[in-house]
């Protein structure tokens, strides 16, 4: 059995709950990770997100809303750029022992809401087999390492990312911002 198939199967010890550095200011102010509120369906009950994919969950880059309305998903870059860079805190298995596996038996949400987070997980290249999660906040105390996103690699040191004066998403190079 390959190094990837057992490291699948047995899995880290460390998941990672991705966020932006927009949100790492409340996070490292309140000192804990909250469950997510934001883009829940009616009845969801919130969560607190971990992934043990490595170097990056693809479901952590963000969305972009228009003013028309219209709605693009960001690349890594995109979102570290848009949101002020990106962090991600380690935390050990044994504090978050839910997988998604566990998600329809707990009655987190309708199964049809969560064949759609599993799909669109999918989609956007994420595995689902490497989603944890809790119903509780996660304390810093439970926290075994924060690491800052640079632009090509994890670190310890924060990196002051400041939004560029343009950017360009998606098919069509559609502007976040028009050019000055």
């Amino acid at each position: 059995m390959g190094k990837n198939k057992a490291m699948l199967r047995t899995g880290p010890t460390i998941v990672w709950h991705y966020t932006t550095g927009s949100n790492w200011e409340g996070i490292d102010a309140d000192g804990r990770i909250n469950p997510a509120t934001a883009n829940i369906s009616k009845g969801e009950r919130p969560v607190v997100w971990f992934s043990r994919a490595d170097p990056w969950e693809p479901t952590a880059a963000k969305a972009w809303q228009f003013a028309n309305g219209s709605v693009v998903r960001l690349t890594r870059e995109q979102t570290h750029l848009k949101f002020r860079g990106l962090v991600r805190i380690g935390v050990s298995t044994s504090n978050v022992p839910l997988r998604w596996s566990d998600f329809e038996e707990q009655q987190v949400a309708s199964p049809s809401e969560i064949r759609l987070l599993e799909v669109s997980g999918r989609s956007q290249g994420a595995n689902p087999r490497s989603w944890f999660w809790r119903f509780e906040p996660v304390p810093r105390a439970e926290w075994s390492q924060v690491e800052f996103w640079n632009g090509a690699a994890w670190g310890s040191t924060r990196v002051h990312v400041e939004e560029p004066e343009q950017m360009i998403v998606g098919p069509g190079n559609v502007w976040l911002r028009p050019p000055r």
